[in-house]
Parts: structure tokens; sequence; C-alpha cells
């Protein structure tokens, strides 16, 4: 699903897919609250690393990055393959 996506963007934007390591878990976090707060359409609350964690329990989490930064994540609901969460933050919004 991932790489069909990748493929439409221009070359030399293309993101790296991985996992998170649970260094990157406080970054998501940041990404999390950014977008909710640039996007203007939630009542946005910030949350803490372990809301995030309870929000994404047991489901595969994805990170995009761009240039060794992480640009944004999706978490996936897998038994249902329901998109659960995907942020991307906000100074990489908008390219495509």
């Amino acid at each position: 699903m991932f790489k069909q996506l990748i493929r439409r963007l221009r070359p030399g934007q293309a993101p790296t897919i991985r996992l998170p390591t649970e260094e990157d878990k406080l970054r998501l976090v940041e990404i999390f609250n950014a977008a909710r707060q640039s996007a203007g359409c939630f009542k946005w609350v910030p949350i803490g690393l372990a809301e995030f964690n309870r929000q994404t329990h047991g489901e595969a989490i994805h990170i995009a990055e761009v240039g060794g930064h992480i640009a944004g994540f999706v978490s996936v609901w897998e038994k249902e393959g329901f998109v659960h969460h995907l942020y991307i933050c906000p100074r990489f919004q908008g390219r495509g």
C-alpha cells in the first residue's frame, strides 16, 4: 500500500518508510500534537506519551522519513485494515 503511494511522488521527494523505535515515540507525539493544532478542525488538547501509547496500542505504526527527519506517521488497526491515525508534521505538509 505505501509503495503505491510513494510511486506517485516526484523523484527525489519520496520518503523512506520504516517502523518506529522507542526513541521515535516522543517525536511522534510532537507531530500528533502539532498536526492536530495546525488543522484547526479539532478541539485540540495536547496529549503525552502515555495517551499516545494508549491510542495506538495494538496498531502497526509506520514512519515516513525525509532527509533524515520524521515527516509523519500512520497507525493502522490491521485486523480491520483501518487507518486510525495519519499525521504529517506541519512543516512537511503541502509537498505532495
